[in-house]
Protein backbone atom coordinates (compact mmCIF):
# COMPACT_ATOMS: atom_id res chain seq x y z
CA UNK A 1 0.00 0.00 0.00
CA UNK A 2 1.08 3.58 -0.68
CA UNK A 3 0.16 6.55 1.52
CA UNK A 4 0.96 9.49 -0.76
CA UNK A 5 0.68 12.19 1.88
CA UNK A 6 2.94 10.32 4.30
CA UNK A 7 5.57 9.63 1.63
CA UNK A 8 5.54 13.26 0.54
CA UNK A 9 5.90 14.45 4.13
CA UNK A 10 8.87 12.13 4.71
CA UNK A 11 10.56 13.07 1.44
CA UNK A 12 10.24 9.65 -0.17
CA UNK A 13 8.57 11.23 -3.19
CA UNK A 14 8.75 14.74 -4.61
CA UNK A 15 5.87 17.10 -5.27
CA UNK A 16 6.44 16.56 -9.01
CA UNK A 17 5.96 12.81 -8.55
CA UNK A 18 2.66 12.94 -6.67
CA UNK A 19 0.59 12.88 -9.85
CA UNK A 20 2.30 9.67 -10.94
CA UNK A 21 2.37 7.77 -7.63
CA UNK A 22 0.49 4.48 -7.64
CA UNK A 23 -1.96 3.68 -4.83
CA UNK A 24 -0.48 0.21 -4.68
CA UNK A 25 2.77 -1.25 -5.97
CA UNK A 26 1.63 -4.29 -7.94
CA UNK A 27 3.73 -6.52 -10.15
CA UNK A 28 4.04 -10.10 -11.31
CA UNK A 29 7.07 -12.34 -10.81
CA UNK A 30 7.21 -14.45 -13.95
CA UNK A 31 8.98 -17.45 -12.48
CA UNK A 32 8.18 -21.04 -11.64
CA UNK A 33 10.27 -20.93 -8.45
CA UNK A 34 11.67 -18.55 -5.83
CA UNK A 35 15.02 -18.77 -4.05
CA UNK A 36 15.74 -17.83 -0.45
CA UNK A 37 17.04 -14.41 -1.41
CA UNK A 38 13.77 -13.75 -3.26
CA UNK A 39 11.77 -14.73 -0.18
CA UNK A 40 13.86 -12.30 1.84
CA UNK A 41 13.14 -9.56 -0.70
CA UNK A 42 9.41 -10.19 -0.58
CA UNK A 43 9.39 -10.17 3.21
CA UNK A 44 11.29 -6.89 3.24
CA UNK A 45 8.87 -5.34 0.76
CA UNK A 46 5.86 -6.52 2.75
CA UNK A 47 7.05 -5.19 6.12
CA UNK A 48 9.24 -2.18 5.32
CA UNK A 49 6.27 0.19 4.84
CA UNK A 50 8.53 2.68 2.99
CA UNK A 51 10.24 3.58 6.28
CA UNK A 52 13.75 3.05 4.88
CA UNK A 53 14.86 3.28 1.25
CA UNK A 54 15.30 0.03 -0.68
CA UNK A 55 18.05 -0.04 -3.31
CA UNK A 56 19.14 -2.49 -5.98
CA UNK A 57 22.68 -2.28 -7.34
CA UNK A 58 22.98 -1.72 -11.09
CA UNK A 59 25.54 -4.54 -11.19
CA UNK A 60 23.23 -7.33 -9.98
CA UNK A 61 21.10 -7.59 -13.09
CA UNK A 62 17.44 -8.48 -13.79
CA UNK A 63 17.56 -11.84 -11.98
CA UNK A 64 17.76 -9.95 -8.68
CA UNK A 65 15.12 -7.36 -9.56
CA UNK A 66 12.15 -9.81 -9.42
CA UNK A 67 10.42 -7.80 -12.16
CA UNK A 68 10.24 -4.56 -10.16
CA UNK A 69 12.19 -2.56 -12.75
CA UNK A 70 9.27 -0.33 -13.74
CA UNK A 71 9.31 1.13 -10.20
CA UNK A 72 13.05 1.93 -10.26
CA UNK A 73 14.67 5.34 -10.16
CA UNK A 74 18.38 5.55 -10.95
CA UNK A 75 20.42 7.64 -8.49
CA UNK A 76 23.98 6.63 -9.39
CA UNK A 77 25.21 3.05 -9.22
CA UNK A 78 21.96 1.96 -7.60
CA UNK A 79 18.26 1.94 -8.38
CA UNK A 80 15.91 3.15 -5.66
CA UNK A 81 12.55 1.41 -5.41
CA UNK A 82 9.74 3.99 -5.60
CA UNK A 83 5.93 3.88 -5.84
CA UNK A 84 6.18 5.72 -9.17
CA UNK A 85 5.66 3.43 -12.15
CA UNK A 86 7.54 4.30 -15.31
CA UNK A 87 6.74 3.28 -18.88
CA UNK A 88 9.09 0.80 -20.51
CA UNK A 89 12.39 2.49 -21.23
CA UNK A 90 13.73 2.41 -24.79
CA UNK A 91 17.28 2.63 -23.47
CA UNK A 92 18.51 -1.00 -23.19
CA UNK A 93 21.02 0.07 -20.52
CA UNK A 94 18.47 1.64 -18.18
CA UNK A 95 15.48 0.55 -16.09
CA UNK A 96 12.77 2.88 -14.83
CA UNK A 97 13.56 6.60 -14.59
CA UNK A 98 16.59 8.73 -13.79
CA UNK A 99 16.55 11.06 -10.80
CA UNK A 100 18.71 13.60 -12.58
CA UNK A 101 18.97 16.00 -9.64
CA UNK A 102 20.14 13.41 -7.12
CA UNK A 103 22.28 11.48 -9.59
CA UNK A 104 23.99 14.63 -10.83
CA UNK A 105 24.92 15.52 -7.25
CA UNK A 106 26.23 12.01 -6.59
CA UNK A 107 28.27 11.75 -9.77
CA UNK A 108 29.68 15.27 -9.79
CA UNK A 109 30.27 15.81 -6.07
CA UNK A 110 30.30 12.55 -4.10
CA UNK A 111 31.84 9.79 -6.21
CA UNK A 112 35.50 8.93 -5.59
CA UNK A 113 37.69 7.72 -8.42
CA UNK A 114 40.49 5.83 -6.70
CA UNK A 115 43.33 7.30 -8.73
CA UNK A 116 42.22 6.22 -12.20
CA UNK A 117 41.85 9.91 -13.04
CA UNK A 118 45.63 10.30 -12.65
CA UNK A 119 47.53 12.05 -15.44
CA UNK A 120 50.14 9.31 -15.11
CA UNK A 121 49.43 5.92 -16.60
CA UNK A 122 48.33 3.33 -14.03
CA UNK A 123 47.51 -0.35 -14.27
CA UNK A 124 43.82 -1.30 -14.20
CA UNK A 125 43.15 -5.00 -13.69
CA UNK A 126 40.17 -6.83 -15.20
CA UNK A 127 37.91 -6.34 -12.18
CA UNK A 128 38.53 -2.60 -12.10
CA UNK A 129 37.94 -2.29 -15.83
CA UNK A 130 34.65 -4.17 -15.53
CA UNK A 131 33.54 -1.65 -12.91
CA UNK A 132 34.37 1.24 -15.21
CA UNK A 133 31.91 -0.24 -17.72
CA UNK A 134 29.10 0.45 -15.25
CA UNK A 135 30.39 3.94 -14.56
CA UNK A 136 30.50 4.87 -18.23
CA UNK A 137 27.03 3.47 -18.82
CA UNK A 138 25.61 5.50 -15.96
CA UNK A 139 27.39 8.66 -17.09
CA UNK A 140 25.81 8.30 -20.53
CA UNK A 141 22.38 7.46 -19.04
CA UNK A 142 22.49 10.60 -16.91
CA UNK A 143 23.67 12.81 -19.76
CA UNK A 144 21.01 11.44 -22.11
CA UNK A 145 18.21 12.17 -19.64
CA UNK A 146 19.56 15.65 -18.93
CA UNK A 147 19.43 16.33 -22.67
CA UNK A 148 15.82 15.11 -22.74
CA UNK A 149 15.05 17.53 -19.88
CA UNK A 150 16.75 20.31 -21.89
CA UNK A 151 19.50 20.74 -19.30
CA UNK A 152 22.25 20.79 -21.90
CA UNK A 153 24.74 22.63 -19.70
CA UNK A 154 24.61 19.97 -17.01
CA UNK A 155 24.72 17.20 -19.61
CA UNK A 156 27.94 18.63 -21.06
CA UNK A 157 29.50 18.85 -17.60
CA UNK A 158 28.62 15.19 -16.97
CA UNK A 159 30.20 14.06 -20.24
CA UNK A 160 33.32 16.14 -19.64
CA UNK A 161 33.55 14.70 -16.13
CA UNK A 162 33.42 11.14 -17.50
CA UNK A 163 36.34 11.92 -19.80
CA UNK A 164 38.27 13.55 -16.98
CA UNK A 165 37.93 10.75 -14.41
CA UNK A 166 38.32 7.86 -16.88
CA UNK A 167 40.92 9.03 -19.40
CA UNK A 168 41.79 6.86 -22.36
CA UNK A 169 45.38 6.28 -21.18
CA UNK A 170 44.11 4.54 -18.01
CA UNK A 171 40.70 3.22 -19.08
CA UNK A 172 40.98 2.42 -22.80
CA UNK A 173 38.00 3.47 -24.91
CA UNK A 174 35.78 0.64 -26.11
CA UNK A 175 32.20 0.13 -27.34
CA UNK A 176 30.78 1.68 -24.16
CA UNK A 177 32.14 5.03 -25.31
CA UNK A 178 29.71 5.05 -28.24
CA UNK A 179 26.79 6.49 -26.17
CA UNK A 180 29.19 9.08 -24.71
CA UNK A 181 30.16 10.18 -28.22
CA UNK A 182 26.53 10.21 -29.37
CA UNK A 183 25.52 12.44 -26.46
CA UNK A 184 28.35 14.82 -27.37
CA UNK A 185 27.01 14.86 -30.94
CA UNK A 186 23.49 15.58 -29.64
CA UNK A 187 24.92 18.62 -27.83
CA UNK A 188 26.70 19.84 -30.96
CA UNK A 189 30.15 19.07 -29.51
CA UNK A 190 31.39 17.44 -32.70
CA UNK A 191 35.08 17.91 -32.03
CA UNK A 192 34.94 16.03 -28.73
CA UNK A 193 32.68 13.37 -30.21
CA UNK A 194 34.89 12.87 -33.26
CA UNK A 195 37.95 12.31 -31.08
CA UNK A 196 36.17 9.47 -29.27
CA UNK A 197 34.70 8.07 -32.47
CA UNK A 198 38.08 7.90 -34.20
CA UNK A 199 39.77 6.13 -31.26
CA UNK A 200 36.98 3.57 -30.90
CA UNK A 201 36.67 2.97 -34.66
CA UNK A 202 40.44 2.49 -34.99
CA UNK A 203 40.47 0.00 -32.12
CA UNK A 204 37.73 -2.19 -33.58
CA UNK A 205 39.05 -1.86 -37.12
CA UNK A 206 42.39 -3.22 -35.94
CA UNK A 207 40.67 -6.12 -34.16
CA UNK A 208 38.47 -6.71 -37.19
CA UNK A 209 41.38 -6.93 -39.61
CA UNK A 210 42.98 -9.52 -37.34
CA UNK A 211 39.77 -11.59 -37.30
CA UNK A 212 39.52 -11.40 -41.08
CA UNK A 213 43.04 -12.81 -41.41
CA UNK A 214 42.23 -15.94 -39.40
CA UNK A 215 41.56 -19.30 -40.98
CA UNK A 216 37.88 -20.32 -40.80
CA UNK A 217 38.54 -22.98 -38.14
CA UNK A 218 39.80 -20.23 -35.81
CA UNK A 219 37.54 -17.38 -36.93
CA UNK A 220 34.41 -19.46 -36.36
CA UNK A 221 35.26 -19.54 -32.64
CA UNK A 222 35.22 -15.74 -32.56
CA UNK A 223 31.99 -15.01 -34.42
CA UNK A 224 30.52 -13.02 -31.54
CA UNK A 225 33.62 -10.82 -31.31
CA UNK A 226 33.58 -10.35 -35.07
CA UNK A 227 29.92 -9.31 -35.00
CA UNK A 228 30.50 -6.88 -32.12
CA UNK A 229 33.42 -5.21 -33.92
CA UNK A 230 31.40 -4.95 -37.12
CA UNK A 231 28.33 -3.53 -35.34
CA UNK A 232 30.36 -0.92 -33.44
CA UNK A 233 32.06 0.31 -36.60
CA UNK A 234 28.77 0.44 -38.52
CA UNK A 235 27.06 2.41 -35.75
CA UNK A 236 29.91 4.93 -35.59
CA UNK A 237 29.85 5.29 -39.37
CA UNK A 238 26.09 5.85 -39.30
CA UNK A 239 26.49 8.47 -36.57
CA UNK A 240 28.81 10.69 -38.63
CA UNK A 241 27.27 9.90 -41.99
CA UNK A 242 23.53 9.96 -41.21
CA UNK A 243 22.50 10.89 -37.65
CA UNK A 244 25.00 13.72 -37.17
CA UNK A 245 26.36 14.13 -40.72
CA UNK A 246 29.79 15.64 -41.25
CA UNK A 247 31.04 15.86 -44.79
CA UNK A 248 34.76 15.31 -44.22
CA UNK A 249 34.94 12.95 -41.26
CA UNK A 250 31.74 11.20 -42.30
CA UNK A 251 33.05 10.40 -45.76
CA UNK A 252 36.35 9.20 -44.34
CA UNK A 253 34.71 6.73 -41.96
CA UNK A 254 32.24 5.65 -44.64
CA UNK A 255 35.04 4.73 -47.03
CA UNK A 256 36.91 2.79 -44.35
CA UNK A 257 33.78 0.95 -43.28
CA UNK A 258 32.81 -0.03 -46.83
CA UNK A 259 36.21 -1.63 -47.36
CA UNK A 260 35.88 -3.61 -44.14
CA UNK A 261 32.30 -4.49 -45.04
CA UNK A 262 33.50 -6.22 -48.22
CA UNK A 263 35.93 -8.31 -46.19
CA UNK A 264 33.14 -9.10 -43.73
CA UNK A 265 30.87 -10.46 -46.50
CA UNK A 266 33.66 -12.68 -47.81
CA UNK A 267 34.50 -13.98 -44.33
CA UNK A 268 30.85 -14.77 -43.53
CA UNK A 269 30.57 -16.81 -46.73
CA UNK A 270 33.80 -18.63 -45.86
CA UNK A 271 32.47 -19.46 -42.40
CA UNK A 272 29.15 -20.69 -43.78
CA UNK A 273 31.00 -22.91 -46.24
CA UNK A 274 33.26 -24.20 -43.49
CA UNK A 275 30.28 -24.90 -41.24
CA UNK A 276 28.58 -27.06 -43.89
CA UNK A 277 31.63 -29.18 -44.56
CA UNK A 278 31.36 -32.78 -43.31
CA UNK A 279 33.15 -33.35 -40.00
CA UNK A 280 36.17 -35.64 -40.21
CA UNK A 281 36.27 -38.23 -37.46
CA UNK A 282 39.19 -40.57 -36.73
Amino acid sequence: EVDKEDLLRRGVISVEDTAFVSDRVEWRINRSYLLKNNMMQLDLLATNNWERPIYFAVTTGPDSYINLESYFKLEGLAYRLTPVKSPENRNPNLYGKVDTEKMYENVMEKFKWGGMDSENQIYMDENNLRMTNNLRLQFSNLAEQLIVEQKEGKALKVLDRSMEVMPHHNVPFDKLMVPIAENYYALGENEKANEITKIVFDRYAEDFEYYMALEPKFAIQLQQDIQIAYSVMRRLRDDVKQRYPQEGFGNELDERFLELDKAFDIKIKDLESYRTQPTMRF
